[in-house]
């Protein structure tokens, strides 16, 4: 399908897929245009062709200072290791946050500020990170929730989260380290924690932080900021929030028609009807579950 039209299959019965092709007049994230698609489907019952518009989706990087272009500022550690901003690695930009260890095979983190979040809801967390030292060395997030709200963040109770997964990390590239969580029931702010699990470090070892982001959602999305990516500062740059609506939609058309199954895709959900789909987003095949989950299946 030529232009920006993207082709999402739904499976049915009778060995058809419903194949629908979403032509929107301004940019938009794959989320919505399956949830525009499932709900014209859904409403139909049938093949069907629509125009309407779609509520604008913002997107905002809680972190105040997430690619240090400026400076440090906002950013804590633990006894044990030392930051400082450097010209001499960045993921974005020109800057990045160098940490030094002084001890050895000791669980080191460098958190950002407090960031206010409400209880309940889920946030994404993320970070790139790559040694300085030529070795490799095992990172990943923590998420320090506390009472307080983020101006007094630091101050409250904190109950500390772990990312079960661990991303290795090595000085010939950046490495993405991320975490999904729900905020717990009477927490009002959050602090990402870039951990360094204390494996195979030593003191005087070297690693490079950059591009931290913190954001309500569900899932890991890419990276921005009031800089990078599209975003858009909400007050003083690099050092406030920032937005992002390139997941909005506009208005446009969308068409459902049944084609052929070229695959075995019966057994994808015990109701297909019920919300699973597969889609293709700039030529990824991916698997929308009915939770709502997006998987991909191969790029």
């Amino acid at each position: 399908m030529a232009g920006s039209g993207q082709v999402w299959p739904r499976v049915p019965t009778g060995g058809f897929v419903w194949c629908g092709v979403w032509q929107p007049t301004t940019t938009y994230g794959e989320r919505d245009a399956v949830s525009y698609l499932s709900g014209l489907f859904l409403a139909t019952g049938s093949p069907a062709v629509g125009t309407a518009p779609v509520a604008l989706y913002t997107a905002t990087n809680l972190v105040i200072n997430p690619s240090l272009e400026t400076n440090v500022t906002g950013y804590t550690n633990v006894a044990g290791v030392t930051t400082a901003g450097s010209t001499a690695q960045s993921f974005l930009g020109t800057r990045s946050i160098l940490a030094t260890s002084s001890v050895n095979s000791t669980v080191l983190y460098t958190r950002t500020a407090y960031v206010d979040v409400t209880a309940g809801l889920p946030y994404a967390f993320q970070y790139r990170v790559r040694m300085g030292t030529a070795k490799t060395s095992v990172f990943r997030v923590d998420a320090a929730w506390s009472t307080n709200s983020a101006a007094t963040g630091s101050s409250g109770t904190i109950t500390v989260t772990t990312a079960s997964v661990t991303v290795s990390a090595d000085s010939t590239g950046w490495a993405l380290v991320t975490y999904l969580a729900t905020a717990p029931a009477g927490n009002l702010s959050v602090a990402l924690r870039a951990v360094n699990t204390g494996t195979n470090v030593a003191s005087g070892d070297t690693w490079y932080m950059d591009a931290f982001m913190i954001e309500q959602a569900d899932a890991i999305r890419p990276y921005f900021d009031g800089q990078h990516g599209g975003g858009q500062w909400t007050g003083t740059a690099h050092a406030s929030t920032s937005q992002r609506t390139a997941e909005a939609l506009g208005s446009g058309w969308a068409q459902l028609m049944p084609i052929p199954a070229m695959l075995r895709l019966d057994n994808l959900a015990a109701d297909p009807l019920g919300g699973a789909s597969l889609f293709v987003v700039n030529g990824a095949l991916k698997y929308r579950n009915t939770a709502g989950t997006v998987t991909t299946l191969a790029s």
